[in-house]
């Protein structure tokens, strides 16, 4: 059995790797369609809302952003930072992240 492995750099690169003649395509930095990639805690993306909603946690707003086919990126709002409950932004265009306490924010891989 022969194994050997090519490693690309860069953003979006591939790893190869040959077993017994089996090609193995392993894609690094890449997920399927409708994936969830998130910009992350205390990070916010302001601006560009499509669609907004009171309540839910950051996984049901993610989750919302998967189900409309026009959301491409959401914001989560932490309770307290605008009014006692969370608040859920659903956004398109992706806009520019900023650090922020208030947030955690991700997007939807199309």
């Amino acid at each position: 059995m022969q194994l050997s492995e090519a490693r690309p750099s860069g953003l979006g690169a591939a790893a190869l790797t040959f077993v017994s003649g089996n090609l193995f395509l392993a894609l690094l930095c890449a997920q399927p369609a409708g994936a969830v990639d998130p910009c992350g805690f205390n990070c916010d993306l302001p601006g560009n809302d499509i669609a907004a909603f009171a309540g839910g946690t950051p996984d049901q707003c993610a989750a919302a952003c998967r189900q409309n086919g026009g959301c491409n990126a959401w914001t989560w709002v932490k309770p307290g930072y605008q009014g006692p409950a969370p608040v859920c932004y659903l956004k398109n265009p992706i806009p520019r992240a900023r650090g922020a306490a208030c947030c955690i924010s991700g997007y939807v891989l199309r």
